[in-house]
C-alpha cells in the first residue's frame, strides 16, 4: 500500500542553445533554437497542412515526429478555431539541419518540440518558441537546465511474506529535481560522468535541503540520453523537502563529475564487408551480417577487444555504432547490444538497424567507437539561484 502526494513545478519551453561544434558533430553555419538533433542536413519544399508537412518530414528525415496532441488553443480574440488538420505550413529549405527546419515550423504555428532517443523521436507540443522559463546555468562546456521540481510526501507500509506489517508506516518527504545537462560537443559529452554526491539547496527561509550522499551517475546507454537531443543527459536529484513556508531555493549548488581522461578508438567498416574481419589497435570486428534494402541498413557485428585496465568497470568502457553516409550524415541506429568478458578479452555483439534520409542513401562506412574512461575525479561546480518551489 502506498500513498504519494506531490506538489510540482514544471519549467517548460524550447530553449536557445549555444552553437555545438566538434569534429564529429558540427553545427556552425546556421543560427537555430531548440534541441540540437544532429548534423544531418535535408532539402524540403512543401506548402500544406500541418499533418501533411509532418508526414513529409518523417519521410524525408526518417525521424519519428509526433504531435501536437489535444485540441488547438484559441488565439486571443477568437472563440472558434479549426483543428490542427486545418493549419497551413510552408517549408522551403535546402541543405538545412532538422533543428533549423523544425524551429521554423514551430514559429509558424505556435509549437515547440522535444527530443528523445538520441534525437530519433521528436514530439511537437503547444508553446511559444521564444519563451524559456526554465532555470538555466552555464558551466564550462555544459548547459544545465531544471525542467521539473516536485515536493513528495511519501507514506508507505510494506507487507511481506514471512512477517507481519507491524510498527508505524515510514514517512519520507523529498524535493525531487529533474535536470538536463547539455554538452557543447561530443567530446564534452563523453567526459561527463554525472553529478557528485552532496548537492545542497538553501531556501529563502534559510532552511537547508541536503542532497544524496551518493553520486548520480549518467547512463551510458545512448537510448537513455536526455530530452534535448544526442548531446544531452537527464539527471534526477532527491533532496530533503523544504518547509511549507519556503517559496524558492535561494541557491541550489553541486558539482558535475568529469572523467579525468577519455580515449576513443574508431574503427571504419566499409560496405560489403559481410563475413570479413576488420582489425585496428587490437580490436577485431567480424561483420556477421550487412544488408541494404531501400532506405534501411541492417548490421550484425561482433567486436572483440582486450580487457583493458581497470577491468571493464561499468560505465568506464562503452562500444557504440553509427552509420556515415556519402554526404556526411552520422546516423545512430536502433537495436540491441550485449557483451561479456572471457579469457582476458571483452566481446560485444550488436544488432542494429539504420534508416537513411531521403536523397542521401549511399553508405560511406559503418563506424565502431570504443570509448575508454579514467576515474571520474574531476569536479565542476554549478550554482542555480532563485529557483521557485512548488
Amino acid at each position: 500500500m502506498k500513498l504519494c502526494v506531490q506538489k510540482l513545478v514544471l519549467f517548460s519551453a524550447v530553449v536557445l542553445l549555444v552553437s555545438l561544434t566538434s569534429p564529429s558533430m558540427a553545427q556552425t553555419d546556421e543560427p537555430y533554437k531548440g534541441p540540437w538533433l544532429g548534423p544531418a542536413r535535408y532539402t524540403i519544399s512543401i506548402a500544406d497542412t500541418l499533418p501533411e508537412v509532418v508526414k513529409e518530414l518523417r519521410r524525408v528525415t526518417k525521424v519519428f515526429i509526433s504531435g501536437p496532441h489535444g485540441p488547438r488553443p484559441e488565439p486571443p480574440g477568437q472563440t472558434q478555431v479549426g483543428g490542427w488538420d486545418e493549419v497551413p505550413v510552408s517549408l522551403e529549405f535546402e541543405d538545412a539541419t532538422l533543428s533549423v527546419i523544425l524551429y521554423d515550423l514551430c514559429s509558424q504555428v505556435g509549437l515547440v518540440y522535444e527530443a528523445a532517443g538520441g534525437g530519433r523521436h521528436v514530439t511537437l507540443r503547444v508553446g511559444d518558441p521564444e519563451i524559456d522559463g526554465r532555470p538555466t546555468v552555464r558551466v564550462g562546456e555544459y548547459t544545465l537546465r531544471i525542467g521539473r521540481m516536485s515536493v513528495v510526501h511519501d507514506r508507505h507500509l510494506r507487507f511481506r511474506w514471512g512477517a507481519e506489517p507491524t510498527g508505524e508506516p515510514s514517512v519520507e518527504d523529498i524535493l525531487a529535481v529533474s535536470m538536463t545537462i547539455v554538452a557543447d560537443t561530443q567530446d564534452a559529452l563523453e567526459q561527463y560522468a554525472g553529478i557528485a554526491a552532496g548537492p545542497t539547496g538553501v531556501t529563502d527561509t534559510g532552511a537547508v535541503c541536503d542532497g544524496p550522499t551518493h553520486a548520480v551517475e549518467r547512463s551510458m546507454w545512448g537510448s537513455l540520453r536526455g530530452r534535448e537531443g544526442p548531446l544531452s543527459h537527464d539527471a534526477n536529484l532527491r533532496l530533503d523537502a523544504p518547509p511549507d513556508d519556503a517559496t524558492e531555493l535561494a541557491r541550489l549548488e553541486g558539482n558535475l563529475m568529469l572523467f579525468e581522461h577519455v580515449q576513443q578508438t574508431r574503427v571504419k567498416i566499409p560496405p560489403g564487408s559481410e563475413g570479413k574481419t576488420i582489425e585496428k589497435d587490437g580490436i577485431n570486428c567480424v561483420v556477421k551480417k550487412w544488408s541494404h534494402e531501400g532506405s534501411t541498413v541492417r548490421v550484425e557485428l561482433e567486436s572483440t577487444l582486450p580487457l583493458g585496465e581497470p577491468a571493464t568497470s561499468i560505465g568506464r568502457r562503452t562500444c557504440s555504432l553509427r552509420l556515415v553516409t556519402a554526404k556526411g550524415a552520422q546516423l545512430p541506429g536502433g537495436g540491441s547490444t550485449s557483451g561479456g568478458t572471457q579469457n582476458g578479452r571483452t566481446t560485444w555483439r550488436q544488432s542494429m538497424q539504420f534508416s537513411l534520409p531521403e536523397g542521401d542513401d549511399t553508405v560511406d562506412h559503418l563506424e565502431l567507437t570504443v570509448t575508454e574512461r579514467g576515474e571520474a575525479n574531476k569536479l565542476l561546480p554549478f550554482v542555480f539561484e532563485h529557483v521557485p518551489l512548488p
